[in-house]
């Protein structure tokens, strides 16, 4: 789901077209914007939410760009606080001064979403769409959220209006891929994905993966880890490096994927899959160095009875010798 930004209070929409602003108010409203956005980073909604507000409150004059961002600010405060009514309020006054604003009716509906209300949330949806119909991302979101949702039959739809769209640049091929693999058309998906991932779009290789994982072809599986591990500063670099050290437990190299377990954790100790999977190749390694043991100790032993038995036909061979 995108990331919801900011809510405004419709009392505040009310009376903000009274007055005006000074450049004092503007710097006041700077300020606690600025302070709600450190507050969010903090994980401190409520008192980001209070903050915006204030913040706000410094406006007197005609509603700018400044207060629709400041207010799409405290939406995601406030939501983050559980007053999805409050959200979905404030969406409702910024529909009513910006009702060309395609992320207002896309948070409205995700609010609407939340609340099991798929009519309302299905409306604000395709009113967002029909404002900007071409949007990919815009889709993919709308998508995920359903399939989230269990509304099977919306996706659904919604992917089929999608796979009607041109796609024309590395995001929308990769968004349009993924599509079809949901859609059931691998071929199509690979094509498209493929083409995605040789643009070394991140997101694409990883479906890539998936896709290899689930049809068990590992050697395109490694070609795909490889090349995401190229990705600098990539986002899902945590996926590729996990995904790297099953491959090596799949190819039954036990020690380099215990090695390569080892230094996941040190980077995140917190993944109890991880742990889990580091835990049994320990012992996999462990019974692994006993076999190896045990076979050095044959081997010695299997040595020392050859070289005794060779020792005593030797001395058999000098005594009939001396005979």
């Amino acid at each position: 789901m995108k990331k919801l930004y900011c809510i405004l209070t419709f009392a505040f929409c009310i009376f903000a077209l009274t007055g005006c602003s000074t450049s004092a108010s503007r710097q006041a409203e700077e300020e606690y914007r600025a302070q709600g956005i450190a507050l969010m980073d903090s994980g401190d909604y409520a008192s980001a939410a209070a903050s915006f507000q204030l913040a706000l409150d410094q406006s007197t004059g005609v509603i700018s760009d400044l207060e629709i961002d400041i207010c799409f600010y405290k939406a995601a405060a406030l939501y983050n606080t559980g007053d999805i009514e409050g959200a979905i309020r404030v969406y409702d006054a910024i529909i009513e001064y910006r009702p060309k604003n395609v992320n207002a009716y896309y948070y409205r509906g995700t609010m609407y979403l939340y609340q099991g209300e798929s009519v309302a949330a299905m409306n604000d949806y395709n009113q967002a769409l029909t404002l900007d119909g071409s949007d990919f991302e815009l889709y993919l979101h709308i998508v995920e959220n359903l399939r989230e949702a269990e509304l099977t039959d919306q996706a659904s739809a919604m992917i089929a209006q999608a796979l009607k769209l041109e796609a024309n640049d590395t995001a929308s091929k990769r968004i349009k891929g993924y599509f079809y693999y949901l859609d059931g058309d691998t071929g199509k998906a690979i094509s498209l994905l493929k083409e995605a991932a040789e643009a070394m779009d991140e997101e694409a290789i990883l479906y890539m993966v998936k896709i290899a994982f689930d049809s068990d072809d590992l050697a395109t599986a490694r070609t795909y880890v490889n090349l995401g591990l190229m990705v600098e500063e990539g986002a899902h670099a945590q996926e590729f490096m996990y995904m790297d050290a099953v491959l090596y437990e799949y190819d039954y190299d036990y020690e380099t994927a215990y090695a390569r377990f080892a230094h996941y954790l040190s980077l995140y100790p917190d993944d109890e899959d991880a742990q889990w999977e580091y835990t049994f190749l320990k012992t996999r390694v462990a019974d692994d160095a006993a076999v190896a043991e045990d076979e050095i100790v044959a081997d010695n032993e299997a040595t020392t009875e050859s070289e005794a038995e060779a020792g005593t036909d030797d001395a058999s061979e000098a005594d009939g010798e001396g005979e």
